[in-house]
C-alpha cells in the first residue's frame, strides 16, 4: 500500500481496505484527508472481477458445476481470486488525493488573486513560495507569510476557500485602524508548560529583569497553563496586569469574565462537534470554532458538560494544537486510542502545538487521562 499523498503514512489497514468500498474511497486514518483509489488499485479490482467471471465459467464448463446444486463449490472458487487479488491489490495499490493539491506557489498565487479582487490598488512582491510583501493598501506595507495557512490546507483540516478567506480577513484587520482595546475582547487561551518556560527564557535572554512574565496566567496542571488575551482587530495580545488595572477588573474576576465572552464567541461562531470517520474504531469527534480558540474548550466547563450530554459519556479531550481538538468518550477505548494517534501526530506537525495527551475535567480539576 502506497503512503497517503498528504501525510506520507499508510492510510488504511488491510482489513479495512477489504471492507466494502474503502478500496475505492476513504479517509486517511492518520491525517483524515479524503482519498480516492489510484490507477493501480482500479487495475487490480478490474482483474479481480475478470478472474471471478473466469473461475465461475471454468467451474461450469470444465468441471460441470451447476449454479443450482453446486453453489457452495462456486462460492469457494470465487473466493480464490478475491482473496489473492485483495492481497495483491493492497500491496501494489494505493490512493491519490480526492482533489488536486495546489503547490505552494499556486496557493500563494490564489491568495494574491483573491486579495487583488478586493484591493485592486495593492502592489504585491514575492519573497519566496509562501511569503509576499503587500504595499499600497491604506498606506500599509505588510509582510505576509502563508506557511501555517498552507499547512492547514494541505493537511485537509480546513477547505481551501475557508483558509483563503481566513487569511484575507486577517489581512483586512491588519490594514484597518486599530480599535480601542476594551474588556469585551478578553478571552482565555490554553498554552503548554513548555511555552511558559520558553517565554521566560526569551525574556531573560533579552535582559528582562522582572521576577515573572508580564502577562496574566495561571497553571491548569503539570502540562498546561491558562492565559488571557486581548483579541483586537489586529490580532491577539497577552493581557498584562496594567491592562487589568486600566479596565478596572479584579484578578479574581478575570476567569469568569473571560468565560462569559468565550461563551458568546462560541455561539457567534457556531461551535460544533463533527464526527470523524474512524473506520469502525469507536466514536470520535472534532470540536471546531474558528481556528484560534478551539482549544479554549478545555477551560470551559459549561460547554464540556453540553458535550458530555451530547456523546453520552465523560469526554476525554485532546488538544494537540490550538485549532485542533479531538473528543472521545471515556468508556470508548478504541476511539481514545485513535484520538491518541491523531493527537501525537498533530502535536509533532501542526503549528501552535499544545499537548499530545488527553485530558479529563471533573470537580478535582483537569488531569491527564490515564488508561485503566
Amino acid at each position: 500500500m502506497k503512503n497517503c499523498p498528504h501525510c506520507n503514512q499508510r492510510p488504511i489497514a488491510f482489513g479495512a481496505w477489504c471492507n466494502g468500498i474503502n478500496s475505492l474511497a476513504t479517509h486517511c486514518v492518520h491525517c483524515g484527508a479524503k482519498l480516492k483509489a489510484n490507477t493501480a488499485t482500479w487495475v487490480c479490482i478490474v482483474l479481480i472481477v475478470i478472474a471471478m467471471v473466469a473461475v465461475v465459467a471454468a467451474g461450469i464448463m470444465i468441471f460441470g458445476l451447476s449454479i443450482r446444486t453446486d453453489q457452495l463449490k462456486l462460492i469457494l472458487l470465487l473466493s480464490l481470486p478475491v482473496v489473492a487479488g485483495s492481497f495483491v491489490g493492497y500491496h501494489f495499490g494505493g490512493y491519490s488525493a480526492a482533489s488536486s493539491l495546489l503547490s505552494k506557489t499556486e496557493f500563494t498565487s490564489l491568495y494574491c488573486k483573491s486579495l487583488l479582487a478586493r484591493y485592486p490598488q495593492a502592489q504585491i512582491q514575492f519573497s519566496d513560495e509562501l511569503t509576499i510583501t503587500i504595499k499600497n493598501v491604506n498606506g500599509f506595507e505588510v509582510n505576509k507569510h502563508l506557511g501555517n495557512a498552507y499547512s492547514a490546507y494541505s493537511s485537509d483540516s480546513r477547505p481551501l476557500e475557508v483558509v483563503i478567506n481566513e487569511q484575507l480577513a486577517s489581512f483586512e484587520t491588519t490594514v484597518k485602524p486599530e480599535t480601542a482595546k476594551t474588556r469585551e475582547h478578553i478571552f482565555p487561551v490554553v498554552r503548554s508548560a513548555d511555552f511558559i518556560a520558553a517565554s521566560k527564557q526569551q525574556l531573560q535572554d533579552a535582559g528582562f529583569k522582572g521576577g515573572d512574565l508580564p502577562f496574566c496566567y495561571e497553571p491548569i496542571n503539570q502540562d498546561l497553563f491558562l492565559l488571557y488575551v486581548l483579541d483586537t482587530e489586529t490580532g491577539m495580545q497577552y493581557l498584562s496586569p496594567e491592562a487589568l488595572e486600566k479596565f478596572g477588573i479584579q484578578r479574581e474576576q478575570l476567569k469568569q469574565l473571560g468565560l462569559e465572552y468565550l461563551k458568546m464567541h462560541f455561539a457567534e461562531r457556531h461551535a460544533q462537534l463533527e464526527a470523524i470517520d474512524t473506520q469502525g474504531k469507536g466514536k470520535l469527534y472534532r470540536f471546531r470554532v474558528d481556528g484560534n480558540y478551539d482549544a479554549s474548550l478545555l477551560v470551559f466547563p459549561t460547554k464540556i458538560a453540553e458535550i458530555a450530554a451530547a456523546i453520552g459519556d465523560t469526554p476525554v479531550i485532546f488538544i494537540p494544537a490550538r485549532d485542533t481538538v479531538f473528543i472521545a468518550g471515556k468508556d470508548d477505548a478504541d476511539a481514545i486510542e485513535f484520538a491518541a494517534q491523531l493527537a501525537a501526530k498533530g502535536y509533532a506537525e501542526l503549528a501552535y502545538a499544545i499537548s499530545p495527551h488527553g485530558y479529563v475535567i471533573d470537580e478535582s480539576g483537569c488531569d491527564r487521562y490515564q488508561r485503566g
